[in-house]
This record gives structure tokens, sequence and C-alpha cells, in this order.
């Protein structure tokens, strides 16, 4: 189990707080399923010793993993997306259109 207050004991400077993190990613569009992966993740790896500079490298950590989780789910749906055969008409139109087949 992961201890989150004495893990980001080191990088509270400014009054950082996890969940001041967890706002902050809401508040950069992060989704919240990405939020809790993106802590889980890095917080894992600081229990495991990844230390980061400051606390501001801590966040950006966490700004990164969050983005390149939104990143894999939005290629993930696409991929989906675009196994779905609906033949003829406007919808099939538009999305070869934004699949960028016409």
């Amino acid at each position: 189990m992961l201890n989150f207050e004495a893990l980001i004991r080191p990088y509270i400077e400014n009054g950082r707080t996890i969940e001041g993190q967890i706002k902050w990613l809401r508040r950069k569009g992060i989704h919240p399923y990405a939020v809790e992966k993106a802590i889980l993740d890095i917080y894992t790896g600081m229990q495991l010793g990844k230390v980061y500079q400051d606390g501001n490298d801590l966040d950006q950590a966490l700004l990164q993993r969050g983005i390149e989780l939104v990143d894999e789910e939005t290629a993930l749906i696409l991929q989906r997306l675009s196994q779905v055969s609906i033949p003829g008409g406007r919808i099939s139109k538009a999305w070869a259109a934004l699949m960028g087949k016409i």
C-alpha cells in the first residue's frame, strides 16, 4: 500500500498536497481515470526509489504520465470506432472524412 503522505513529504514546498495535485491535474484537463492511474504509476515509482528534483518536477511527471494515458485511451477509442461499419449515408461519409479516407 502506498503511503502518499510520506512519499510527498520531500516535495511539499508551496503547500503541495496529493489532493492539490489531483485538482491541478483535473484543471489541466486530465480525465479522472488517467489522474488516478498517473498518481499510482508515479508514486509507485517513488516508493521503488525514484527521486524528483523538486515538487515542480514531480508535478510535471504526473502531468506527462496523465497526458500519455489519455493519448493511449484516445488511440484505443479511435481503433475501436474504426472497426465499426455503418454502410452508406452521411455517418459513414463523415467517419471516412474524419479518418482521412476521403
